[in-house]
């Protein structure tokens, strides 16, 4: 076996050890799907998907940079559902800000935030902050969805 799948082997072992404590934290945290993607050149990356278009994919991975995985070369996915924020920072340098949306919530807090659409459900999206939060929000309470009017590069709202 080569180095590199050595490699490989080791942080998939590594993740799936992860997600077996996180199967022993308390249930009523939101879990966080993140994704793996392995590609047919053996490269490897792990993250929560932000978009998809036609040719690619892209994930902001686990050390917060944007990156793009094409679609014709994925071999295998695999899905976790963890309750830690694997993310423990943000770089919005390399284009990770082009995904971002500025969300304002019609709730009793008049919610609003910074993030990347994640997930979809029926009448849900779910919003991965750039706190590192999550949002469940219902489509019909939304009452403004665009692109954000300014972001600085450290990640915060000015």
């Amino acid at each position: 076996m080569s180095f590199k799948n050595q490699g490989i082997l080791k942080r998939i072992i590594l993740i799936k050890t992860v997600v077996l404590f996180a199967l022993f934290l308390p249930v009523n945290t939101m879990a966080l799907e993140v994704y793996s993607f392995v590609t047919n050149g053996c490269d490897f990356e792990t993250g929560l998907v932000v978009n998809t278009d036609e040719e690619n994919v892209f994930i902001l991975n686990t050390e917060g940079m944007l990156k793009k995985v094409k679609r014709g070369e994925i071999e295998l996915i695999l899905v976790y559902n963890i309750h830690n924020n694997p993310i423990k920072s943000l770089d919005l340098i390399n284009d990770a800000e082009d995904y971002l949306r500025e969300v304002k919530i019609d709730d009793t807090e008049l919610t609003q935030f910074v993030g990347w659409p994640i997930k979809f459900f029926e009448d849900l999206i779910v919003f991965f902050d750039i706190q590192g939060k999550l949002h469940l929000v219902d489509i019909k309470k939304i009452s403004y969805f665009s692109y954000p009017q300014k972001i600085n590069k450290s990640g915060k709202k000015p």
